[in-house]
Parts: C-alpha cells; structure tokens; sequence
C-alpha cells in the first residue's frame, strides 16, 4: 500500500488532501524568508498542517490511487479504509506515522491527533533546486583605531 507515498504526491498539485476517517493536510504558501536562529535565508515553502475535523470524503485520493493502481473505486477506497483503521491503531498505541518528506502524526496524552512537519520537506514545486544560504557576518575594521 502506497497511501503515504501517494499523499505526498497530490500534496505537491492540491492544497490540501483529505484522508477519509483521519483527518487533512492542507498546504499554505510561505513566502522566502530569514530564519535569525539559524542565520540563514530560507527559500518559499509551502507550509503543511493536518486538521483531524477533515474526514468528509471528497475523492481526491481515492480517484489518485484508481489511476495509480488501475483499479476501481470500491477497491481504492477499501484501501484508504484499511489505512486509516491501522493508523489509528498505531496511534493509540503511542506509535508515531512518518510520511516521508511531509511530516509525522502522534497522538496526545489526551487522545487529539498532532502533526510535526518534517524541518526539510518543502513541497512548493516552484522551490525545488532552492537550498537555504547561511548568512555570514561581515566584520567592519576599526579605521580610527580606536576600539569599537
């Protein structure tokens, strides 16, 4: 089952995917900015959440992994089914889901679904290539020789 695999591909075209019974994550574009604790400029990204209140069927995924897989609807959506069923197992066992390059989702000591995006992942199609530039301190000499 490529379910991760195939969320992170429609993360990359759609704003948001919908995981029918789990929740969404919903993409919002961050523009290019300075990053003071680390001293480095950082490329545009699209920023990722998940919303849990997100479970409404809305196709995007099963249709995806129809085309994918070339297989009916019914079959698609027994997959998702099937996924969201062992995810929430994890879950309430304490056990964390990792999509690769999106983020991991973990659930609270008070039973709520928490995502943390993975600190690299940047899934805006327009930054591939982009890489963060540490920025250097430029030291000004003392001309009047007196101490700054």
């Amino acid at each position: 089952m490529k379910i991760k695999e195939y969320i992170k591909e429609l993360l990359l075209t759609n704003q948001g995917v919908i995981i029918p019974g789990l929740g969404g994550f919903v993409s919002e574009y961050e523009s290019a900015a300075f990053d003071i604790s680390e001293n480095k400029f950082v490329p545009p990204s699209k920023k990722i959440s998940f919303n849990p209140d997100y479970t409404y069927q809305d196709n995007l995924l099963s249709e995806y992994i129809c085309k994918k897989e070339l297989i009916d609807q019914s079959e698609a959506k027994k997959q998702i089914e099937d996924f969201v069923k062992d995810s929430k197992f994890k879950l309430t066992k304490g056990d964390t889901i990792h999509f690769e390059g999106i983020g991991s989702l973990s659930q609270s000591s008070k039973g709520s679904i928490q995502f943390t995006q993975d600190k690299d992942a940047n899934l805006l199609t327009d930054s591939f290539g982009l890489t963060s530039v540490q920025a250097k301190q430029k030291v000004v000499p003392n001309i009047q020789g007196k101490p700054a």
